[in-house]
């Protein structure tokens, strides 16, 4: 199971860039190095939490295809902090890929941009193979556009791929079908014609389904039928539609009962599962959790749910607390149901204030006297609907800081959105 790009509790976890009018060789290199720490970081709370697999942001490098400005040897500058990077991922089989962006696009009408894709392509690579990546390790590439002509789209695709592609790009390549203009039956020809692999988006094939008879099972047992044993195990992309949102946007996080039922019906097949969801490494741990009934990590997690939970139900609150009690019992679909289900109920003031004071409670025997009135004070204002829930949570968690409240920081409690 992986996630994408980002960790939303890493410290210090946001890429740097810059306008491009401000860069040259020298905020090159700062601007990496601070990245490459970002990186680290991310890798070594992937190998804290047991995740295999993980998407590395295009914005590593900035401005690296870009060979108008960009003049940096940066596999060569920054070798050691690579090697260091480099040897946790492989030591600890993490699976490494990347996705470049919607300006990738090898069957545009102008040259100039397939020209500028194929750079880009190269620029990814190199991400790659400086930080271990073999073959198993993927770079993802949707179609492009259909320019009023998908015929001809299609064979310009296939042409630049097989004539302008470098073996070594080759190698990493795969293709994935997309929300508005290829399905997957489309992407499953485009296959057959350059040898690539294909990996299935099930929202991108609910808004945008093949027209033939297969059900989304036989899809999906075709694309894993591209793959070569030398190009790993075979990879999906899954997300939720967002509600009340455009069609193809994620979720926020990763609701564990839809998940499961897509899930069952290919339980007997091998796959790996990059989740394209906003909470990122939070959903990697859930659906993991879930498909390894882990009852000292559901322990664990709880640790970061409880107290949102607790603002939602008490009853849910309790069932839980019961789960775990169960050792031999326990059930991980039972357990994030119910903490889906409380997440999704409408903020009741009562309730959450009964988890908030849950919260003050931390701190009554460390803030000072002008701290807790504050507090308090907040507290009482929520309560009286003359501010938000969030702000009395943005006092605690200035407290939690202060006072290095690990159990509480390294909650959920904080900084939870839903959709």
């Amino acid at each position: 199971i992986g996630y994408a790009c980002q960790n939303l509790d890493v410290e210090d976890d946001v890429y740097r860039t810059c306008r491009i009018e401000r860069f040259n060789a020298k905020v090159g290199h700062d601007l990496i190095a601070e990245n490459l720490k970002v990186l680290e970081g991310m890798i070594d709370y992937n190998i804290k939490h047991g995740l295999k697999m993980f998407r590395i942001t295009s914005s590593l490098v900035p401005f690296a295809s870009n060979k108008q400005i960009f003049n940096i040897d940066w596999t060569s500058d920054f070798a050691s902090e690579l090697k260091i990077i480099k040897n946790k991922i492989v030591s600890n089989n993490i699976r490494i890929s990347v996705h470049p962006g919607q300006y990738t696009v090898l069957n545009s009408l102008n040259d100039d941009v397939i020209t500028r894709s194929i750079l880009e392509l190269e620029y990814h690579v190199d991400i790659l193979e400086s930080l271990g990546g073999t073959q198993n390790s993927k770079m993802i590439v949707h179609i492009g556009g259909v320019f009023g002509d998908k015929g001809a789209a299609i064979d310009r695709f296939v042409d630049v791929v097989n004539s302008r592609l470098s073996k070594k790009i080759k190698k990493h390549l795969i293709i994935e079908n997309d929300d508005r203009h290829y399905n997957v039956e489309e992407v499953l020809y485009i296959s057959e014609k350059t040898g690539l692999p294909v990996v299935f988006d099930n929202l991108h094939n609910e808004c945008n389904p093949s027209p033939g008879k297969m059900s989304e099972r036989e899809l999906i047992i075709k694309a894993f039928s591209t793959w070569r044993k030398e190009d790993g195990r075979p990879k999906i992309h899954y997300s939720q539609q967002a509600p009340k949102k455009k069609i193809g946007a994620h979720t926020q996080t990763i609701n564990a009962e839809k998940f499961y039922e897509f899930y069952q019906s290919l339980a007997d097949l091998e796959f790996d599962i990059m989740l394209e969801v906003k909470d990122k490494n939070r959903s990697a741990i859930k659906i993991s959790l879930l498909l390894s009934n882990d009852f000292n990590e559901a322990e664990k997690e709880w640790a970061r749910y409880k107290y949102l939970v607790l603002g939602k139900s008490q009853s849910a609150y309790g069932e839980i607390r019961e789960m775990l009690k169960d050792k031999e019992n326990f059930s991980s679909f039972g357990f994030y149901k119910t903490i889906d289900d409380a997440l999704l109920l409408e903020e009741n003031v009562m309730r959450e204030i009964n988890a908030l004071e849950h919260v003050y409670g931390y701190f009554k025997k460390v803030a000072s006297e002008k701290e807790k009135q504050s507090i308090l004070k907040l507290i009482n204002q929520y309560k009286n609907r003359e501010t938000s829930l969030d702000k009395v949570k943005a006092g605690l968690k200035r407290l939690a800081k202060k006072y290095n409240e690990s159990y509480l920081l390294s909650s959920y409690y904080f900084d939870f959105v839903s959709d």
